[in-house]
């Protein structure tokens, strides 16, 4: 029974989802310009005051919405075009960035809720519920890939000891 359910989580995970799925890149590079642009333009940032008493969390926000896409892009790199270690390396280095990027758009989403509740207006506007249910979407999208990254590591692991296993023969 145990291995009915690895073989048919394998199948879905694995089956095509090794590679990139194709709308990661599109998200990387759209979150990775909107933080690009926040540190280079005089925007006002988000209102991480409300949520941390730190004065370079920002910053440190910042610095992790600029260096995981490339590192997702990096790893990508590593599992496609690369095997051994290398590719195993990659597979590490992309659940990094994952959780990464689930980390900037989660701790987004909880300053930019914290500061609309302390303003009274949580509920108003049809823009910032439609807002909401996206980035929503987008950490339910971000949460699945890290899922998928576990599992990869998982199973790729299983079967190094398997051949390792049989190598001791």
């Amino acid at each position: 029974m145990t291995w009915e359910w690895v073989r048919r989580t394998n199948t879905y995970l694995l089956a095509d989802t090794w590679p990139v799925i194709r709308f990661q890149p599109i998200l990387y590079l759209m979150l990775w310009g909107a933080t690009l642009r926040l540190a280079f333009s005089p925007a006002l940032p988000p209102n991480f005051s409300e949520i941390t008493t730190s004065p370079l969390f920002y910053d440190v926000w910042l610095a992790q919405g600029i260096i995981y896409p490339p590192m997702s892009m990096l790893a990508w790199f590593l599992i496609e075009k690369r095997s051994g270690i290398t590719r195993f390396a990659g597979m590490w280095i992309r659940l990094a960035a994952d959780l990464g990027m689930l980390s900037v758009v989660l701790s987004f989403h909880i300053a930019d809720m914290w500061d609309r509740a302390g303003h009274g207006d949580y509920y108003q506007g049809e823009a910032h519920i439609y807002t909401r249910y996206g980035w929503a979407a987008i950490m339910f999208f971000l949460i699945f890939i890290v899922i998928r990254d576990v599992w990869t590591i998982a199973i790729t692991e299983r079967l190094a000891g398997e051949i390792h296993s049989e190598e001791d023969r």
